[in-house]
């Protein structure tokens, strides 16, 4: 079946697309859908939580944002113990 079809089809029945593909198609688009279904297709997958896709980019913001003296707003801020944040620093 043609991509054309199936994104005509989908837009018309919008409510019978299987989750958790409706949300991404909702969010994303059909193209962003039918990019990650052609790499990932028949693969079993992990998601982990948002703070372990994003932790390289917490990390490089604390390495910013410290200035010296602000340890205890930072773990408040970022949910890192203060053991942690001057590790990062």
């Amino acid at each position: 079946m043609e991509l054309n079809t199936l994104r005509e089809a989908s837009q018309r029945h919008t409510g019978l697309i299987m989750p958790p593909y409706d949300i991404m198609v909702t969010a994303d688009g059909f193209d962003a859908v039918c990019a990650f279904t052609s790499h990932y297709r028949g693969c079993q997958i992990y998601v982990p939580d948002l703070r372990k896709i994003f932790n390289g980019c917490i990390e490089a913001a604390v390495r910013e944002d410290y200035d010296g003296s602000n340890v205890v707003e930072l773990s408040r801020k970022y949910g890192f113990s203060c053991k942690h944040i001057r590790s990062l620093v």
